[in-house]
């Protein structure tokens, strides 16, 4: 297990048995073992490193966005990555560290006339996630305007093409090997500002419009499986606003699970099994949870 003091050597500070809950969008999860904040894709890959190094388990969060973690905590080493925030535009492409916000990619490649990410505008989560799941909405995907993202494959740096990433839906080759994402670069189209801001603008009111967005939650707590669409199969079994403890299945989009007040993750995976068997009983379908389960959870 990694020391402390390893990690000052890096530079960094360490925190210890750090309360995960303000790090997730679930407002949910136990506390860290280990907890560290890098700020540079230098410093994130000399962490990793060192892990492998000590043979320490690790976990790296962005913002937490698409995760729910165990009211247990996570052991090991919990790596942050949001304060991971360079940005800069090159011709017609934007390089990001993993650490940089959707939102903050959508709004540098408006103001500087580049199209192709407005759809990213209201994701939440940073880069490093939303390569590693493929994430996407209205129709738009980041398989679409990645170029390249550098990797450490292992401890080996690589340079990894959009072709090599493997995108699928919600999935990328990151998430099926030992792949951890420092930083990418976008290939964007030159457009009007103008009209840019004016389309990222109509989507986040579509998002407001559609989506509970005042409470915490992980965003769609299902993929779309194919030929349905999971809010439609969870209300047609008759399950919005079913509620375990303070989790409740969203009486305005039935996609989404919301933390009304003193959720716990169990309470949430709790009703995730409960929607799937439920949801596979009148329907035939069974869900496939695109939010990530990070830590114990018990069998129910």
């Amino acid at each position: 297990m990694i020391h402390t003091d390893q990690i000052n050597e890096l530079g960094l500070v360490a925190y210890a048995q750090e309360p995960l809950a303000p790090y997730s969008f679930f407002k949910i999860g136990g506390a860290a073992e280990l907890l560290v904040k890098p700020t540079t894709t230098q410093e994130l890959a000399a962490v990793v490193c060192l892990c492998k190094k000590t043979a320490t388990d690790y976990t790296i969060l962005g913002d937490g966005a698409n995760c729910l973690i165990s009211d247990r905590g996570l052991k090991g080493l919990v790596i942050i990555t949001h304060q991971m925030k360079h940005i800069h535009i090159v011709g017609n492409n934007i390089v990001t560290d993993c650490g940089v916000r959707m939102s903050k990619l959508a709004d540098t490649a408006m103001k500087a006339g580049l199209a192709g990410c407005e759809f990213a505008s209201g994701i939440p989560g940073t880069i490093g996630g939303g390569i590693y799941m493929n994430a996407g909405a209205y129709d738009s995907q980041m398989s679409a305007i990645v170029s390249s993202a550098e990797v450490l494959h292992g401890t080996e740096h690589k340079t990894l093409s959009n072709d090599a990433l493997g995108f699928q839906y919600r999935h990328s080759v990151l998430s099926t090997d030992d792949y951890t994402i420092l930083s990418a670069t976008f290939h964007l189209t030159p457009g009007d500002t103008q009209q840019i801001n004016h389309k990222m603008h109509e989507l986040n009111a579509k998002r407001r419009a559609s989506q509970p967005l005042e409470y915490p939650s992980a965003g769609s707590i299902f993929k779309r499986p194919e030929g349905h669409f999971a809010g439609k199969l969870i209300q047609d079994a008759g399950l919005k606003g079913y509620k375990i403890g303070g989790a409740q299945i969203s009486e305005k989009h039935a996609g989404f699970i919301i933390n009304i007040g003193g959720a716990t993750a169990m309470n949430v995976y709790q009703l995730i099994k409960h929607i799937q068997k439920t949801v596979l009983e009148h329907s035939g379908v069974m869900l496939e949870p695109e939010v990530r389960l990070l830590g114990a959870f018990e069998c129910v």
